[in-house]
């Protein structure tokens, strides 16, 4: 099973598709990440289509069973915070279009599940996610190695709560 893990930001967002092997579930393996970086020279709705048909071409190609996004929070400023959740309503609704189930994760939830401290750094994820995955060398963006994190959560969490997981699925009408 294929899983996509999105990091949203509306100047960078980071992606990871992580194949979650049901006859060996204690080793996952990356098929793809990445990062886009939209302009700031574009206005907003234009970097939000870009993340969106970014979120909507990585479905078509991997067909993952699940989108799992960061939760929103509210961090440096009231601006930073809309922005990165408009960024999240892109992902979420290529994914809702196509009738993909969603999950959501605190970054805290996240940091916990990847690393075993909810109150990691940036580097301490990173370098989980090269242990967690068998790389040689993990991406060297913190935004991919936090979609591939996000991605590895739901794995975490559906080895040790199965069917606990709640999904924001929506149907298409």
């Amino acid at each position: 099973m294929d899983v996509l893990g999105i990091d949203p930001g509306i100047g960078a967002t980071g992606f990871g598709v992580v194949r979650l092997q049901e006859t060996n579930p204690d080793s996952p393996f990356l098929l793809d990440c990445g990062v886009l970086k939209t302009s700031p020279k574009k206005k907003t709705p234009e970097r939000l289509r870009e993340i969106y048909d970014l979120v909507l071409g990585l479905i078509q190609k991997h067909s993952p069973r699940a989108l799992v996004v960061e939760k929103a929070f509210y961090g440096k400023s009231v601006s930073v915070a809309l922005t990165i959740g408009q960024a999240r309503g892109a992902a979420i609704l290529a994914a809702a279009n196509l009738g993909l189930p969603i999950y959501e994760f605190s970054a805290r939830e996240v940091k916990q599940a990847v690393t075993g401290n909810g109150a990691a750094d940036k580097s301490q994820v990173q370098y989980m996610i090269g242990q967690l995955l068998n790389l040689k060398n993990p991406p060297d963006s913190p935004d991919a190695c936090d979609a591939l994190a996000v991605a590895l959560t739901y794995h975490f969490r559906s080895k040790t709560v199965g069917a606990g997981l709640v999904s924001a699925h929506l149907t298409k009408s």
